[in-house]
């Protein structure tokens, strides 16, 4: 579901850019405002697919799961910010000493 998802995403996207540019070439006078929904969509449809997804992973893994899940990403997402932070008071701690 979630590929289909992000196929409908990019054929939206990628017609959007066509759609924008024909236009443009075409029509000069709505070129600009076009260019700006293009722009807006850009920002948007992919937010959109992200809840869409999400919500799918909701309803098909139930409350609990879904809830672990997230919770394990964030664990996740903490462990590599320490692993991070780790590898930065290294480098720092080397420059030290070579000086």
């Amino acid at each position: 579901m979630k590929r289909v998802i992000a196929w409908i995403g990019i054929i939206i996207l990628g017609s959007l850019y066509l759609l924008t540019l024909v236009s443009a070439l075409l029509e000069p006078a709505i070129g600009a405002s076009l260019f700006w929904a293009s722009l807006y969509c850009t920002i948007i449809v992919p937010i959109i697919m992200f809840i869409l997804m999400r919500l799918h992973d909701y309803a098909t893994k139930g409350k609990k799961e879904f809830i672990e899940q997230m919770s394990d990403e964030e664990t996740a997402k903490e462990t590599e910010t320490k692993e991070v932070e780790t590898v930065a008071e290294t480098e720092e701690a080397v420059e030290n000493t070579e000086e």
